[in-house]
């Protein structure tokens, strides 16, 4: 894996940065393959779940094949029970995820087995929870503006005190609880 910096050097060639973004697919094999094994299914499982063929999950698992679809993409994220994101990023932004990948960060948990912490937590809407791969972790400012104000004479510390209800607070993102 290459540095950021040295990356970076090398997106400044307008055909080598084309290249690199639209190397999707590669990661997209890995992540399929490594969620597909924590789970302990086979590829005819996996095709099973999604209603494909066995042969279609072998060709997901290709990192040559990079023609997924929207429609397939939801599919597997459905059968791994994890949010599918895709959005346009900034280069910087995509060198960064690039290059401070891990196995934890390409075969994440699923909602089932993060309910299981955020139930162990206590309260969910109170939890707050880190991934130490991900290098900027949290941005306090956002957490500590959404805390609520301490009432007058509450000495405790921000740390104990529960957000807002209705908040609940990842490391990578914010998102309004229901």
């Amino acid at each position: 894996m290459s540095s950021y910096p040295q990356t970076w050097r090398s997106l400044r060639d307008e055909e080598y940065r084309h290249l690199y973004s639209s190397d999707i697919g590669t990661g997209l094999a890995f992540q399929i393959r490594m969620l597909r094994e924590k789970n302990g299914w086979t590829q005819e499982q996996l095709a099973q779940l999604t209603n494909k063929k066995q042969e279609t999950i072998s060709q997901w698992e290709d990192p040559n094949y990079g023609s997924y679809t929207l429609n397939s993409l939801k599919s597997l994220a459905e059968a791994f029970d994890v949010a599918l994101l895709v959005e346009f990023v900034s280069y910087a932004e995509l060198v960064r995820r690039n290059t401070t990948r891990t196995p934890q960060r390409l075969a994440p948990l699923s909602f089932t087995e993060e309910d299981r912490f955020h139930n162990a937590a206590g309260n969910v809407r109170s939890a707050v929870t880190f991934d130490l791969s991900y290098p900027p972790m949290i941005d306090l400012a956002t957490t500590i503006a959404r805390q609520p104000p301490l009432p007058i004479g509450d000495t405790s510390p921000p740390s104990v005190r529960p957000l807002r209800p209705n908040y609940v607070v990842h490391a990578q993102q914010s998102t309004r609880g229901r």
